[in-house]
């Protein structure tokens, strides 16, 4: 499963690295003009977005990742499934993310496992929501590419 990882914060990002499964090809940037980028020039499975950023596409750093979320949903690749993080416990903040669109939405503090989790869900629902077979593992026959050990 290929992941892209839009997050500013380097420490963040350096201890979802290091617990990431050995299957996942993660691709981590820190800004919004190289996920705009890498969103442009690669076909990630899943991206997995922090929702506040240094702002560049929004007024402020708290719509960032919402911005990215929302140029997501309105390109070529809108159903692309996204996966919101964020260190907010605002129960209407994270209801507004997955309003938006998010497939899932996690507070950082849940815990790094269950980002790769909730990446590897969100890309099984959007197989299943595409029509693509799926076996008991996860998607195959035309939906996104996982390696799998043997």
């Amino acid at each position: 499963m290929r992941i892209l990882v839009v997050d500013d914060d380097v420490q963040f990002t350096s201890h979802l690295l290091s617990v990431k499964p050995r299957t996942a090809d993660v691709e981590v940037v820190h800004d919004t003009y190289s996920a705009m980028e890498k969103l442009r020039l690669t076909e990630p499975d899943v991206v997995v977005l922090d929702m506040r950023m240094a702002p560049l596409l929004a007024p402020d750093a708290a719509s960032e990742g919402l911005a990215i979320l929302g140029a997501i949903r309105g390109g070529r690749r809108g159903r692309l499934p996204v996966v919101v993080v964020t260190e907010s416990s605002d129960a209407d903040t994270l209801a507004w993310c997955e309003s938006l669109g998010a497939d899932a939405v996690l507070q950082k503090a849940d815990g790094l496992k269950q980002v790769f989790e909730a990446a590897s869900r969100a890309v099984l629902a959007t197989s299943l929501d595409a029509g693509q077979k799926v076996d008991g593992e996860g998607p195959v026959e035309g939906g996104p590419s996982e390696s799998r050990a043997g």
